[in-house]
């Protein structure tokens, strides 16, 4: 599927509806998850003088991100995949528009944003202290929390059908949980062998420092007797 055009209520300021076209030159309409995935396209008899034709060479299918259009002033229209566009059009919103017209639109993206980017990876920040005696490591990691789903259909506000996510903790299972233990371990594994390598360090240096004492003093003996 690729996107031809887009369907405007309003002639500026305001998110559009993406049309999306196959090869046949049939149109769809596409239906989201809450994390604005594509999870169905709709064929529909929609006309051609009935929607504004646009082109984007970028192909959509079931379970990648949707497409984001968004008309602004003069002429402005942003469109891509709306991972990729979100930013912009905040930014457009933020840049461009007056204070009093940017607010409820600035509010509107900023919640597209977060649905768009909801199913990513949560990152949690933590420390690990160590502390051998007098000397004190302190490593921060950001660790992903992987996340696993169960989906219900709810209806949308235009009567499509939306998938809701509720997220689960799975931390044993996930690839990318299995990755981040390992380096852990490899990392506690480097701290280990570096603390024992300071270790053996310090005795090499205690035990010349005594060898030359026991040297001196016996040195000093023999120049009394």
């Amino acid at each position: 599927m690729r996107v031809v055009g887009y369907i405007n209520e309003k002639k500026e300021n305001t998110f559009a509806n993406p049309v999306y076209s196959n090869r046949s030159g049939e149109y769809f309409l596409h239906v989201l998850d809450l994390a604005y995935n594509i999870i169905n396209f709709v064929k529909t008899d929609i006309k051609e003088d009935t929607f504004k034709k646009i082109y984007l060479s970028k192909k959509f299918e079931i379970n990648a991100k949707g497409a984001l259009v968004f008309i602004g002033k003069e002429y402005y229209i942003k469109y891509d995949s709306s991972e990729n566009a979100i930013e912009e059009v905040i930014h457009y919103i933020n840049d461009v528009l007056p204070v009093n017209e940017s607010k409820p639109l600035v509010t509107e993206a900023n919640t597209l944003k977060k649905s768009i980017l909801s199913d990513k990876f949560i990152v949690n920040n933590f420390e690990v202290n160590i502390n051998p005696q007098k000397e004190q490591f302190i490593l921060t990691f950001d660790f992903p929390s992987p996340t696993k789903d169960t989906k219900s259909e709810i209806p949308s506000k235009n009567g499509a059908n939306v998938l809701s996510k509720q997220v689960k903790q799975d931390q044993t299972t996930d690839a990318a949980y299995a990755s981040i233990l390992e380096y852990l371990t490899r990392v506690n594994l480097n701290v280990e062998l570096t603390l024992k390598l300071r270790a053996n360090e310090r005795r090499s240096k205690l035990k010349t420092l005594n060898y030359q004492f026991k040297l001196s003093k016996n040195s000093s003996k023999k120049s009394n007797s």
